[in-house]
């Protein structure tokens, strides 16, 4: 099983995972083909995920450094989720 795949996967357990890091979906995101970008100069952690050919955007905050904070909450995983399920029906 590769990378991706194994990445999926986690991403997708019920009941949703709490231990599902930032860089994780970062690498799983550009393995379907996402950008990163930050939204604006003086964004902060505020960024998005886009897709070129598919015209999908899933903006979120990154989670700040420090102990416990590198996870995503609830909603960043669900609404990753849901970008993920457009990108593979449009495939």
């Amino acid at each position: 099983m590769s990378r991706k795949e194994k990445l999926r996967q986690l991403l997708f357990l019920n009941p949703v995972v709490k231990d599902f890091e930032f860089r994780q979906l970062e690498t799983l995101m550009k393995s379907y083909g996402f950008e990163i970008r930050q939204k604006g100069r003086t964004s902060g952690s505020s960024m998005e995920f886009f897709h070129r050919q598919y015209k999908l955007v899933l903006e979120m905050h990154r989670p700040h450094k420090g102990k416990g904070k590198k996870c995503l909450l609830n909603y960043q995983i669900k609404a990753a989720r849901e970008v993920i399920l457009k990108v593979e029906e449009y495939k």
